[in-house]
């Protein structure tokens, strides 16, 4: 999801700012480490499935390039 939602939030002019919110006790991107030591790609690609860095690249490009503030918060404090 987050590959595209860079460019709909862009897209949308009801949208003034990004809010990323974490729940619980931590605030992460991270995955499942063992599972990416068993395959390639661990939990987020389907078996087989090969990792294209461009995908990765342009996901960051087009959060870098929304011309709307972002805002990180965790459990509502901004950080």
């Amino acid at each position: 999801e987050l590959r595209t939602i860079w460019d709909d939030l862009g897209d949308d002019h009801a949208v003034n700012v990004v809010v990323l919110t974490g729940a619980g006790d931590f605030f992460s991107v991270g995955g499942d480490v063992k599972a990416m030591s068993e395959r390639p790609g661990g939990d987020v690609l389907e078996e087989g499935e090969v990792h294209d860095p461009m995908i990765s690249r342009r996901a960051v490009t087009r959060q870098l390039e929304l011309d709307k503030p972002i805002i990180a918060a965790i459990n509502g404090d901004a950080i």
